[in-house]
């Protein structure tokens, strides 16, 4: 009995590199087609902390002008809110979170800023009962992924 180890029908196993370079180039295709949309959803589920927080402030904001018509409730002091997982800056009226800045200086309105890096941001504004459009809401963007933010945000009913 002879011992071949050379037979010529062996069982090709595995998968050739054109198989792998298809599959890799479909990935990436994939890939690219995903992420853009992939940051903007992860952006819009941020956002949310700053819609609950900004309308806790606004109505704060409006409750402070109901008990003192003659004064901008723009302080720490003239307002009635408990936010936690930020600091407060007494001396710019700011609130700082790790993600959003809430600027109350303003008087009329609050101003909610998220700086998205590389010179992006986008500024959510919230009017109060002193602004000439009470109730308003409008978003302002400094780049492109700020811009499909604020377009999908207004998609969603928050400038109305």
């Amino acid at each position: 009995m002879e011992f071949n180890c050379f037979k010529e029908e062996q069982v090709n196993r595995g998968f050739t590199l054109i198989e792998l370079l298809v599959v890799v180039l479909i990935i990436g295709i994939l890939s690219a087609i995903a992420l853009p949309k992939y940051d903007v959803a992860v952006e819009k589920s941020r956002a949310s902390e700053a819609f609950v927080n900004g309308r806790s402030i606004l109505d704060s904001m409006n409750r402070a002008i109901n008990e003192r018509p003659n004064e901008y409730p723009n302080t720490r002091a003239s307002l009635d809110i408990r936010l936690s997982g930020g600091e407060w800056n007494e001396e710019a009226n700011q609130y700082t979170t790790q993600l959003f800045v809430y600027d109350l200086s303003r008087g009329d309105r609050l101003e909610v800023t998220r700086d998205l890096g590389d010179g992006e941001q986008y500024v959510l504004s919230f009017y109060n009962n002193l602004s000439e459009a009470p109730e308003k809401r409008e978003c302002t963007p400094t780049g492109s992924l700020a811009q499909d933010l604020c377009k999908s945000f207004k998609a969603s009913g928050f400038d109305e």
